[in-house]
């Protein structure tokens, strides 16, 4: 592995270069551990079996049905898998001394190594996601009646498959910034666990109007805004099934945005503490 990097970052490259050899690097190095790939490929088969299993046990009925929604609720677990190997990503490398390998063949530039990682991180996961989310959503629609199901030519089918999938990606980079931060992979994990899961739990122990105005930031109402193509429908919530008016909650870009934002914390948060200690 020493060599290999070494060999991807010569001294004299252009800095521009050496960057994305740096990407490719960790690229390459996060592709090639069995591990990852494994969790990677498990968590896009999980995303879509779930999926396939809600779409396939769905004979109609009354109330609100997204056929969208339903054969996207995969992701979640996705989300949640993906964004463990986001952690490990920078945990493993932490533990094992190969971060410190990293910031050698780079010259020491930390900021460098972590951007590097960051984009390594996301461009596995975003084709993981996208991977998922459109052969979920291609296999949820051919398991329901026909009479119910989706297409991609639908107005905002196609945009809520492609956001189902982007938000997989960053959710990985939300546990690849919470690894960064804690400097504990297991601790990163059960803080991204909490923040999928248990937030909308906490929420609804809150007294109501507290409630009414932190529901939209919840990750899983932002999920649930991403997937859903009705407009003035009801947005079905992604663990509890109940909903609420679209209109308390963000629009899919803005949804996205703020998923994007809480990223960008995390990762500005775990590379000031990386910045200040290394490796």
């Amino acid at each position: 592995m020493a060599g290999s990097l070494e060999a991807s970052l010569p001294e004299r490259a252009h800095p521009r270069g050496r960057s994305g050899a740096l990407v490719r690097a960790e690229v390459i190095k996060l592709a090639s551990l069995s591990s990852a790939r494994r969790v990677l490929v498990g968590a896009a088969l999980a995303g879509i079996a779930v999926s396939a299993g809600l779409c396939a046990s769905h004979r109609g009925g009354g109330g609100v049905f997204d056929p969208t929604v339903l054969s996207l609720l995969g992701l979640l677990v996705a989300q949640v898998t993906v964004g463990a190997v986001g952690a490990v990503a920078f945990s493993g490398d932490d533990e094992q001394g190969t971060l410190a390998l990293s910031l050698a063949a780079s010259g020491g530039r930390r900021i460098a190594v972590f951007c590097a990682k960051a984009a390594a991180v996301a461009t596995l996961a975003l084709a993981i996601g996208e991977l998922a989310a459109f052969s979920a959503f291609a296999i949820g629609q051919r398991t329901l009646p026909a009479s119910l199901r989706a297409s991609l030519g639908e107005p905002g089918v196609l945009r809520a498959v492609v956001f189902g999938g982007a938000s997989v990606a960053l959710v990985a980079l939300i546990g690849l910034g919470l690894a960064s931060a804690l400097r504990h992979g297991a601790a990163a994990i059960a803080c991204l666990a909490a923040l999928l899961f248990a937030a909308p739990a906490l929420m609804a122990a809150l007294p109501l109007a507290i409630e009414n105005v932190l529901d939209r930031f919840v990750v899983a109402n932002l999920f649930a805004v991403l997937v859903n193509v009705g407009h003035g429908r009801l947005v079905s919530f992604a663990l509890s099934g109940t909903g609420v008016p679209r209109a308390t909650l963000f629009d899919a870009p803005e949804a996205l945005g703020v998923l994007a934002g809480y990223a960008a914390v995390t990762l500005l948060v775990g590379a000031a503490r990386f910045w200040r200690e290394g490796a």
